[in-house]
């Protein structure tokens, strides 16, 4: 799998390179073999796609999330999500919309400072199942 701290973008960033230039090479070595050049041809549009490709997902990496902060953001979702939906439920004590209503406190605070956590490695996602 992916090493710690490598985004999604960053991988498929790594992939669209290696595929366009492997295809690319794979043409040259069939022009030696069979002397066509539309290999060549289809070959180097192939990379002009990846180039393309590779520079969406680019903006993606510098723009967008790492994998973590979103699996974390999604886990934190799903949390809050359960919290609310405990606390709609008619006919709860006080006492257990209180405890409710702190942990929802608890899992926004977390939502809030969850990228900061991410970057400083104070969240293991092994340890809380993500």
């Amino acid at each position: 799998m992916a090493e710690k701290g490598k985004s999604a973008a960053q991988i498929g960033t790594m992939a669209f390179w290696y595929g366009g230039l492997g295809t690319f090479s794979n043409a040259c070595i069939a022009k030696l073999v069979d002397g066509e050049w539309q290999s060549i041809w289809f070959s180097a549009s192939s990379v002009v796609v990846a180039l393309v490709a590779s520079g969406i997902v680019w903006l993606f990496s510098r723009y967008g999330h790492s994998l973590e902060y979103v699996k974390y953001d999604a886990m934190l979702g799903r949390e809050i999500a359960h919290i609310t939906k405990a606390m709609s439920h008619n006919g709860i004590s006080d006492e257990a919309r209180k405890r409710w209503q702190n942990q929802l406190e608890a899992a926004l605070e977390k939502r809030a400072s969850a990228e900061r956590d991410i970057a400083n490695g104070t969240v293991d996602l092994n340890k809380l199942g993500g």
